[in-house]
């Protein structure tokens, strides 16, 4: 289930990252973390325009 509009994980504000664990990137330049939770939670962080 997708967290409600502009909340993160368990209600926290401004989708902040609350235990960040590993990071990658692919080859589009978008960014990937993984936090460490109770769920695993992978956010994909997409690249815009320069």
């Amino acid at each position: 289930m997708p967290d409600p509009p502009g909340r993160g994980p368990r209600g926290n504000p401004g989708k902040r990252f609350t235990s960040p664990h590993g990071i990658t990137f692919d080859g589009d330049g978008n960014l990937h973390v993984m936090g460490w939770n109770a769920t695993g939670r992978v956010s994909k962080l997409v690249r815009v325009a320069d």
